[in-house]
């Protein structure tokens, strides 16, 4: 059996063709899986308008923001919409080489742009115990070294297969 695009639009359909009223678990399920898809959208779009307009503090409307969006989000829909193996082929790089990328960054921006005393006062409430101290020297140093071998031992994989 295959996987990703091809099991979704291809294998399953055919599997649901011979199940008794697979019109219908088939028709129930491609519903409740772009329920899941939209609810995610929905989701994702509202943490990034709502931080944007955190930052930009009321100075431009929501209306504008989520307008904006589009106008980026758009043209990276066009290409998965009219070839459904780009999916496949850009799936392994997005979902796991940038989730590693956008940990690593994370915790790089986290440790570098905020000081030790407001670290700490965000993860623990306070910043008495001598842990708290060990913690932030793991979190600073320990955790984006480990990070930056996964992301360097992964594109090594990638680039030399």
């Amino acid at each position: 059996m295959s996987q990703g695009p091809t099991l979704l639009f291809y294998t399953l359909p055919q599997a649901f063709a011979v199940l008794p009223g697979g019109r219908i678990i088939g028709a129930v399920f491609l519903l409740a899986l772009f329920l899941v898809a939209f609810l995610s959208i929905v989701a994702t779009v509202e943490a990034v308008v709502g931080s944007i307009s955190e930052r930009l503090k009321g100075e431009n409307s929501r209306k504008k923001i989520i307008l904006a969006l589009l106008i980026v989000e758009v043209p990276m829909i066009i290409p998965s919409a009219h070839d459904p193996d780009f999916i496949g082929k850009v799936d392994l790089y997005f979902g796991s080489g940038m989730q590693i990328f956008g940990s690593g960054l994370a915790v790089l921006v986290i440790t570098r742009f905020l000081s030790k005393f407001d670290f700490l006062h965000e993860v623990f409430g306070s910043v008495t115990m001598k842990c708290h101290q060990h913690y932030y020297l793991w979190i600073r140093t320990a955790v984006p070294i480990t990070i930056f071998i996964v992301l360097a031992t992964y594109l090594w994989s990638q680039f030399t297969a």
